[in-house]
């Protein structure tokens, strides 16, 4: 979708295989009921896994670069609070890198100008190139979730993953945030 969308998960329905009224979604929140779980399937966008331990909340996020400066990571982490969390954590998944990710100048300009940051780079090929990870990481840092994550492998040049700018499939990774209650 790549939008800024935010949905919670607050219960699976048992007499069929469908969730109920997620409606469009970039993100789902939910909590560490036993059993329960919340997928998000990526190509070369960032997947990003957020959570509390302590308020037993998690959200899995498909961050492209149009939700990531429309703030879908804010819209998430202030989802989880408005539920409870206090200390969010994330990890970042493989997603496209910098070294592959080709990017058009007349975007990098507008998020720039919208951002006050220049987050663009150059690819191994020495073309234009938009830096995902350090995009993440910014709006992490702004919404106080520490990252727990180096920089993850690129799904471009890594082929080991799925990547629809290598190889033009529709084949897509899975993050999927599955927790148990501790208490």
């Amino acid at each position: 979708m790549h939008s800024s969308n935010v949905a919670h998960f607050t219960h699976f329905d048992l007499e069929g295989t469908s969730y109920k009224n997620l409606g469009f979604a970039d993100a789902i929140t939910g909590s560490y009921q036993n059993g329960y779980g919340c997928v998000i399937r990526t190509a070369d966008c960032v997947p990003i896994a957020l959570f509390d331990d302590e308020a037993e909340l998690f959200a899995v996020v498909h961050a492209g670069w149009r939700g990531l400066v429309d703030n879908i990571i804010g819209e998430t982490v202030n989802a989880m609070k408005n539920l409870g969390a206090t200390k969010i954590e994330a990890v970042v998944a493989p997603h496209a890198g910098v070294c592959c990710y080709e990017f058009a100048t007349q975007d990098m300009g507008k998020i720039e100008a919208s951002l006050g940051r220049d987050f663009s780079s150059v690819t191994t090929q020495n073309l234009p190139s938009l830096n995902l990870f350090e995009l993440a990481s910014h709006y992490l840092e702004i919404a106080n979730v520490v990252n727990m994550s180096q920089r993850p492998p690129c799904t471009i040049c890594d082929t080991s993953y799925f990547s629809y700018r290598r190889d033009g499939t529709k084949a897509r990774m899975a993050l999927i945030a599955l927790c148990t209650s501790r208490k």
